[in-house]
């Protein structure tokens, strides 16, 4: 079993992505929206503002989706499925994918 954390910088892709799963065999997720630590740094510390507009551009918000996939093989498929509706895992400024090996307690 594989824990999955997807940061889906771009929310427009959030209804796709999520069928995606399910189509996959996820059906598990939890979604969590958010705000992008450049964002309230420049929200709330002005002295950031400045310093932060020499790194690339990134959402002030996204979605954290949490979730788990029983197997390597169902992740490559997400992979390889998730460019179809215009999400990169490859592109920071789209999505990033994070498997992490877990053991089932229950």
């Amino acid at each position: 079993m594989y824990a999955l954390f997807i940061r889906l910088s771009d929310s427009d892709r959030l209804d796709e992505l999520l069928t995606l799963l399910l189509e996959i065999g996820i059906d598990d997720a939890l979604v969590l929206s958010g705000t992008s630590m450049n964002a309230v740094l420049e929200r709330d510390v002005p002295l950031f503002a400045g310093l932060l507009s020499a790194f690339p551009h990134t959402h002030p918000t996204g979605e954290l989706i949490i979730a788990t996939s029983p197997d390597r093989e169902t992740i490559l498929k997400l992979w390889n499925l998730a460019p179809e509706i215009g999400v990169d895992f490859t592109n920071p400024e789209s999505a990033h994918l994070i498997a992490v090996k877990t053991e089932d307690f229950s």
